[in-house]
């Protein structure tokens, strides 16, 4: 089951237990997940008190947003469209900045008098990223997620090939549904496609990212690939099959899907990677 991706926390719970507040749910939350904060920045608080005390404690928690009740239709629709903007400016800003520090480590992106030249794409990426942080500052909320959206398009307009992927799949079995979720990957979103280019490096070892999953068969299981991507593999005799690649939303299908089929390891993959 995925997780939710915004959650409404009532401060009073419980008219006939006033003192169990929203607060003490996410103390509890806490004390659950190892000290971690499983819902920052996910959630907007209901509550019927203003005071700047409660209001500052929800903010300590990572709240998105505070409704004051009664609340009417229009604040309500505001507080959610702020929410989810504050929401995807945090994805994207994950995308990026999990992006350039992984290529960086692998040494695809260095100084700009040192960029490696066999991949043009990659100097594309520390401009585009520079230029955001330049953007970025001072600017409200959906001035910086036109600036992302603006990025990622100017990202996915280069001449890179989706070729450059090849050497990160040597070494592994794979379906032709992985391979069009790759080449869709590459046409929609080539920010993520870089982020699982670098991951896929990471991929042989055991850092603790991987999830199995109750499908059935072949032993499925996730990996997760920084804070918005699933990459699907399964294990079958000495072959790791990499089954599936897609954004987190699409979990809940995709395991589905896993459950019902098993399909076939494919060997023409440069072929099938290439067609349109």
């Amino acid at each position: 089951m995925s997780r939710a991706s915004l959650v409404l926390l009532d401060h009073e719970l419980d008219s006939e237990t006033p003192t169990l507040t929203g607060l003490d749910i996410l103390s509890n939350l806490e004390s659950l997940n190892n000290g971690k904060n499983v819902i920052a920045k996910k959630f907007i608080v209901l509550t019927g008190r203003s005071e700047s005390d409660v209001a500052r404690d929800y903010e300590r928690f990572g709240s998105l947003e505070q409704l004051i009740k009664p609340i009417s239709e229009a604040q309500f629709k505001v507080s959610m469209i702020r929410a989810w903007t504050k929401l995807r400016l945090g994805e994207e800003a994950s995308d990026w900045e999990e992006a350039y520090s992984l290529l960086s480590e692998l040494g695809l992106v260095q100084s700009a008098e040192s960029l490696q030249q066999d991949v043009d794409s990659v100097a594309g990426i520390q401009d585009l990223y520079d230029e955001l942080k330049q953007q970025l500052s001072g600017k409200i909320p959906e001035e910086q997620l036109a600036a992302y959206d603006a990025a990622r398009k100017a990202l996915s307009s280069n001449n890179e090939s989706i070729a450059s992927i090849l050497p990160c799949l040597e070494g592994y079995a794979m379906t032709e549904q992985f391979l069009k979720d790759v080449r869709r990957t590459f046409r929609m979103d080539r920010l993520a496609f870089w982020i699982l280019r670098a991951y896929l490096h990471r991929f042989k070892q055991q850092d603790g990212r991987v999830r199995n999953l109750n499908t059935g068969t072949h032993n499925h299981a996730e990996y997760r690939i920084s804070r918005n991507y699933r990459l699907y593999f399964s294990e079958r005799e000495n072959d790791r099959v990499l089954e599936r690649f897609a954004h987190k939303n699409k979990q809940v299908a995709i395991i589905d899907n896993l459950c019902k089929s098993s399909s076939p390891i494919v060997l023409n993959i440069e072929q099938l990677l290439m067609s349109t």
